[in-house]
């Protein structure tokens, strides 16, 4: 599950740290205190998204220097099989070197012969991050990384005032999107046991001023817990990159959500509805409002946030972008199983798989 761990050897008064990693352990001096904040986005500041139909080679790579010096990508693909019997890349493609901070947005075509020679045994691909260290060395650092379709919605405008309230029955004519299928597990793919024991559907609504959620849960065991992470409820990723594909945590446009269908105190599951229990995180906490339902099959979960807060838009080229995951936990002591609609279990991490809205016209 983590890619890589630090290695702490201590001897008197001394300390020694080594970076350890699929392929080797790394020099201790790649884990300079101020290089680390950066480090730790890499594995998250590159994206693949695939792109026309099923088994095509047209890819878009974006990339987002997350270091406070340069950065050369390079991009290979090779076979899955096993590193002993690995061969050697069977493409790679190198990029210029990038500034701090600097994008990298452009079309990719994979030679058809990469995409026919790993036919059968499977194919990977990985960046490698190279870059000279704050000692003056040269460091390299690669990542899996496997190419996505990204999913978009449209956002339809509301035709009155919504009542948030955990009521979703004026939400008939919005535009639902599915979190149901097995390609959508993030958590726990052992323990789920389809659509019934958990699934989930949501739309997006708007009015001038602000951006509504609703979201319908089915489970067959709605589960309290104390912490809000560990128990049932609905997880919303929220971004407005203003020039680029990818926002980190500590972006002033990133939220993270998480909202449970219990009371807002936080203390007991609360009566079957009410206020909402809502926890943030990101730089820039938003305004809002937040209710729940519960019943036998499952539970709503309504909320409201000014579009102003967002970033969000209904520019053409705006990125308005979201992820919606659903947490489960049944009988055990936290959290078994998610379900997310467009990202990965890296979600946490950065915007790169966020899902793309769009403003329908009034």
């Amino acid at each position: 599950r983590f890619r890589h761990y630090v290695l702490a050897t201590v001897r008197d008064k001394e300390i020694k740290l080594a970076l350890i990693r699929l392929g080797g352990v790394m020099s201790p001096d790649v884990v300079l205190e101020d290089e680390l904040p950066g480090i730790r986005l890499l594995p998250d500041a590159c994206a693949l998204y695939a792109e026309g139909e099923a088994g095509a080679t047209k890819m878009r790579l974006a990339f987002r220097n997350p270091l406070t010096r340069p950065v050369q990508l390079e991009l290979e693909q090779a076979s899955a099989a096993p590193r002993a019997l690995a061969r050697p890349p069977l493409w790679r493609w190198q990029a210029e070197s990038l500034a701090a901070g600097e994008l990298l947005n452009r079309p990719l075509d994979a030679p058809a012969q990469a995409a026919s020679a790993g036919q059968g045994a499977g194919r990977e691909y990985r960046a490698v991050f190279r870059f000279t260290n704050g000692r003056g060395e040269s460091e390299a650092l690669d990542f899996s990384i496997e190419p996505r379709t990204v999913r978009s919605l449209s956002a339809a405008p509301a035709p009155r005032e919504l009542s948030i309230d955990g009521d979703l029955s004026e939400w008939k004519e919005s535009h639902w999107q599915d979190i149901s299928a097995a390609e959508q597990i993030t958590l726990g793919p052992a323990s789920w046991k389809g659509a019934a024991d958990l699934s989930a559907r949501f739309a997006v609504s708007y009015d001038a001023a602000n951006a509504c959620f609703g979201v319908r849960v089915e489970d067959d065991h709605v589960a309290f817990h104390t912490a809000i992470t560990e128990g049932d409820g609905v997880e919303l990723y929220l971004a407005a990159p203003g020039n680029g594909e990818i926002s980190f945590p500590g972006d002033k446009d990133w939220h993270r959500l998480v909202v449970a269908p219990f009371s807002a105190a936080g203390t007991s599951p609360g009566e079957t509805a009410g206020p909402a229990r809502v926890q943030q995180y990101g730089a820039q906490p938003l305004t809002v409002r937040a209710a729940y339902r519960r019943d036998d099959k499952g539970y709503c979960i309504e909320l409201a946030m000014p579009l102003r807060e967002l970033g969000w838009s209904d520019r053409g080229d705006a990125q308005n972008q979201l992820d919606v995951a659903v947490n489960d936990r049944d009988l055990g002591p936290r959290r078994e199983k998610q379900l997310a609609w467009s990202g990965t279990e890296r979600d946490p991490f950065a915007s790169r798989y966020y899902g793309r809205l769009r403003f329908a016209a009034p």
